[in-house]
């Protein structure tokens, strides 16, 4: 059996963490299985090979960004832009280099954590529609994993998001709002799934060397994308609240430390630059970057920590699903959603806040008495959710059984 494991990726360490979440679990259930991933431009081969994916191919990635418009306007333009890659790469050159056709593929299983509402194109889904109706005509299963959806206010991206709810084997919201919104869509006899992000119960990778810092530390996690897309709540405060944050972790004799939880360079330089400028007030000894290319090993080390402050969604969901305290920085309803889920819903802070609401909520979660209260009904509330969740296994499972 050959699955696709489709919008997942290397881009950020959510998306990573996703992907490898779902292979390692399905590898585990059908040890037979092969899986394939379609490449993006900005991924490697080596990436690729470490997790044992092949890649689709042909694949309309290999087309400058600005063609695909027309891919997806017609089934025939599809098939004429990949009849010539299909006739340089004869089959055996594609199994030895590691490619596979969609054709070949004997399931579709979707991991986009984020793909499918007004925050994007309605190109990108109509994309996705024309994967979904390949696997459905050769009667194959499609499954979207647990995610976030919408809004539909553009009515091109709800029609084609309805079209694939229709044709989809199995789907899951991860929150309450994004299921309610699809069965206002779909209408309320949609069998619509409900159940936790799945990278909660990833297990993180014990690596012996792990750098931990020598005296108890707290993480914040920046996120560039709070500068344009959160800009109309967080306007220019991010950046100094993220500042005030870090000066009462020292206050409360935390050691901070700025996590990149993402391969962009954006949230790399930002950590950096107010690392350094950190620095003489609060001495370097108080302040320092962590990263690493295996989002198995950032759990790892967030879970070492007293709390988080963060803005990047799985590095939230990396914290809670570890029983450490999170407070979320965000601008979509994802983040409320996940600190409601795991049962501390007054651990958050919008834009429009005061700086003094900040530090206040800081300074009561790192009191210790406080940090073990919320770690418990954290902890209390992961066990609930693995009943939901090995649920949801069980039925992919089912499915994947039936069409082997």
């Amino acid at each position: 059996m050959m699955l696709e494991i489709y919008g997942g990726g290397f881009g950020n360490k959510g998306a990573e963490l996703m992907l490898r979440t779902t292979v390692e679990r399905l590898r585990n259930e059908f040890p037979e299985a092969e899986f394939a991933i379609e490449p993006k431009p900005n991924e490697s081969y080596l990436q690729h090979a470490e997790l044992r994916l092949a890649r689709i191919f042909p694949s309309t990635s290999i087309y400058p960004k600005w063609s695909h418009r027309f891919f997806y306007r017609s089934a025939m333009l599809r098939k004429l832009a990949m009849a010539p890659l299909r006739v340089l790469m004869p089959k055996l050159s594609s199994s030895m280099l590691g490619l596979v056709s969609r054709k070949e593929c004997d399931g579709m299983i979707d991991i986009s954590g984020y793909a499918y509402g007004d925050g994007f194109p309605p190109l990108r889904t109509k994309a996705s529609l024309a994967i979904i109706k390949n696997y459905r005509h050769r009667n194959k299963p499609v499954i979207f994993m647990p995610q976030m959806y919408g809004p539909f206010d553009n009515p091109k991206t709800r029609d084609a998001f309805k079209e694939c709810m229709n044709l989809v084997t199995h789907a899951y919201a991860r929150d309450q709002s994004s299921f309610q919104l699809v069965q206002s869509i779909m209408g309320p006899e949609f069998p619509l799934g409900l159940a936790p992000d799945i990278t909660i119960f990833s297990t993180p990778t014990t690596q012996d060397n792990l750098s931990i810092p020598n005296r108890k530390y707290g993480c914040i996690v920046p996120n560039e994308r709070m500068l344009d897309q959160g800009k109309d709540e967080w306007g220019d405060n991010y950046l100094n609240k993220l500042k005030a944050t870090a000066l009462c972790f020292k206050e409360n004799n935390l050691k901070t430390i700025f996590v990149i939880h993402s391969n962009d360079p954006g949230d790399s330089k930002m950590a950096h630059k107010l690392a350094d400028e950190l620095a003489p007030e609060i001495g370097d000894e108080w302040v320092s970057v962590y990263g690493h290319k295996n989002p198995k090993v950032l759990k790892q080390f967030i879970a070492g920590s007293h709390l988080l402050v963060g803005s990047r969604f799985h590095s939230v969901v990396a914290a809670l699903s570890s029983g450490v305290p999170a407070i979320v920085l965000g601008w979509a309803h994802k983040y409320e959603a996940i600190i409601s889920d795991f049962s501390v819903p007054t651990l958050k802070h919008s834009g429009t806040e005061s700086v003094e609401s900040l530090l206040d909520l800081v300074n009561n979660v790192c009191n210790s008495e406080a940090n073990a209260n919320y770690r418990s009904l954290i902890n209390t509330a992961k066990q609930r959710m693995q009943t939901e969740a090995e649920t949801m296994w069980d039925d992919i499972s089912h499915t994947l059984n039936r069409n082997q």
